[in-house]
C-alpha cells in the first residue's frame, strides 16, 4: 500500500496497481486475465521412446486447462502433470508431459484452455531449423 502524490491510496496486487474505489466493501478492482504463452518441447531418450513437454506460461488467473490430444481425442495415458505454480510477477505456469512413441509424435497436440483466450490453443513439436539469416 503505497500513497500518491495525490492523496490516492494505491494497493498492489499481483503486481498490477489498482486505485482504491469509493466502496470500501470492494478494495481491489478487478484485474484483466492475461491468457497463456504456450511451447512443446521433446527429449529423445533412444529410437522407440521421447518426452513431449508442454509448458504454458505468463497466465493469469491460475484456472487453466491443459491436456495433451491423440488424434483430437484427450490422451491421458503415460502423461505427467505437475501443479500449477506461481511466477514472481503473479502469473503461473504450468507444465505436463507424455511418453510416446516418436513415429506417432504428429499425432500429438497440447490443448490449452483459459480464461484469456479467445479460443482454445492446441500446440505440437515444431523442429527448429537452426538456421538462420546472415547480413551483409
Amino acid at each position: 500500500r503505497a500513497v500518491g502524490e495525490d492523496g490516492q491510496v494505491t494497493y498492489c496486487y499481483f503486481n498490477r496497481l489498482a486505485r482504491k474505489p469509493q466502496n470500501p466493501r470492494n478494495p481491489i478492482l478487478a484485474v484483466s486475465a492475461e491468457p497463456p504463452v504456450g511451447k512443446v518441447t521433446r527429449k529423445v531418450v533412444d529410437e522407440c521412446l521421447e518426452i513431449l513437454t508442454c509448458q504454458a506460461f505468463g497466465f493469469y488467473p491460475k484456472e487453466i486447462q491443459a491436456t495433451w490430444k491423440r488424434d483430437g481425442e484427450i490422451w491421458e495415458h503415460e502423461t505427467f502433470h505437475r501443479n500449477v505454480a506461481p511466477n514472481s510477477d503473479g502469473t503461473y505456469y504450468v507444465q505436463l508431459s507424455i511418453d510416446i512413441n516418436p513415429k506417432e509424435r504428429d499425432r500429438f497436440r497440447c490443448h490449452l484452455e483459459h480464461e484469456g483466450l479467445q479460443e482454445p490453443l492446441d500446440l505440437a513439436f515444431k523442429e527448429e531449423t537452426g538456421e538462420r539469416l546472415m547480413g551483409l
